[in-house]
């Protein structure tokens, strides 16, 4: 990783605020996203749209066969999971990327 090499003679404290600047570029990201669902938000509660109910239940089976699938993994490992298991549940079941 760039972030972690050393100082050299043209980057005398090293390269670490590369991964500030990284930081940063990613945090002006998610609030310019978060500004934008917002916008969206208030312009759908002043002008609903029609919802088609095909979409909301394709999406409603979705969420539930990824949560039984995680219970059900979760129960087969038996009596060793503990705390640690249901945190790990949590974080997958919400990480989009770690299911594909």
């Amino acid at each position: 990783m760039r972030a972690e090499r050393p100082a050299d003679a043209r980057h005398t404290y090293g390269q670490h605020r590369i991964g500030i600047l990284a930081a940063l570029a990613n945090a002006v990201t998610l609030i310019l996203i978060v500004i934008w669902i917002a916008w969206e938000a208030v312009q759908r509660l002043r002008q609903p749209e029609a919802v088609a109910p095909w979409i909301m239940l394709a999406a409603a089976t979705v969420g539930v066969a990824v949560n039984l699938y995680f219970v059900l993994g979760l129960r087969a490992e038996g009596a060793r999971t503990s705390t640690c298991a249901a945190h790990c549940y949590t974080r997958s079941a919400t990480s989009a990327p770690r299911l594909a």
